[in-house]
């Protein structure tokens, strides 16, 4: 993932309030799960990524900067 693309991801989890969450939760788990992938499916409390992929992406493309 680029770091246009872990910003994005950063910024999606603190206005959803998560981002301290999905941190703690990584740094947690990361001994077993150094990517944080199943850190971050626990945090948003879903399996189905694809789905959440779809709403990331709904997201970020309504972004407007400026």
């Amino acid at each position: 993932m680029g770091l246009t693309l872990v910003r994005a991801l950063c910024f999606y989890l603190q206005e959803q309030g998560l981002l301290g969450r999905d941190y703690r939760a990584f740094k947690t788990a990361s001994g077993t799960d150094p990517s944080g992938y199943a850190a971050l499916k626990s945090v948003l409390g879903t399996d189905d990524m694809k789905a959440f992929q779809g709403e990331w992406e709904r997201h970020v493309m309504g972004l407007r900067y400026g």
